[in-house]
């Protein structure tokens, strides 16, 4: 049985923007969400989500050990950890411009099932990619939140970065997870398969 998850009414107040409003069509699209779109297990507790959390600053430090010692060197590697498991929890749509997560939504969805969790996965790393330079730039903790909040909220994001935000994630999102699904799949299930023998050892 499950029961109320957090991020439900984050994603559910996305599907009646979308929906215009139709409460019985943003119900049932919410169950195809749960029950189609994501493993079974991926809302029933918070013990799934963490490890995936886990596994992805194992891959993102893989990737970008010099961003991550820098992050931590100024206290700040623990605001990139909450913001993985803000995006995840709800689809994307914390944080992050309108558009931009629309666009990663229709990603997730075109996916099913375990391949759900490898397009989260593929999209939180570009999402790093997108933030890399500037992030390596900041010397505090408050400037790193700034940093997350000038590429991914629209609030605070002029039309120049939004389009080459929006560029990147064409770019280096869509064309991973879908013309190139396949072997990206394939290459990011050995890694967390390797990440998690690490884990265990």
């Amino acid at each position: 049985t499950l029961g109320y998850c957090q991020g439900f009414n984050i994603i559910l107040a996305r599907l009646l923007q979308i929906t215009d409003y139709n409460e019985e069509e943003s119900f049932w699209l919410l169950v195809c969400i749960i029950e189609d779109v994501f493993p079974l297990d991926f809302f029933m507790n918070s013990a799934g989500l963490e490890t995936d959390c886990d596994l992805l600053m194992e891959i993102i430090t893989s990737d970008h050990n010099d961003l991550v010692n820098h992050l931590t060197m100024i206290n700040s590697s623990s605001i990139l950890f909450s913001y993985i498991m803000k995006w995840l929890i709800s689809i994307f749509i914390t944080g992050i411009d309108y558009d931009i997560s629309n666009m990663i939504m229709d990603l997730v969805f075109l996916n099913k099932n375990s391949n759900t969790i490898f397009a989260m996965y593929n999209c939180t790393c570009g999402l790093i990619n997108i933030m890399k330079d500037e992030l390596m730039k900041a010397d505090s903790i408050e400037s790193v939140g700034l940093i997350y909040t000038k590429y991914l909220q629209q609030e605070n994001t002029d039309e120049k970065i939004k389009e080459k935000e929006r560029e990147s994630m064409l770019v280096s999102v869509k064309i991973k997870n879908l013309e190139n699904s396949i072997n990206e799949y394939d290459r990011l299930r050995a890694r967390i398969q390797g990440v998690k023998k690490e884990i265990k050892a």
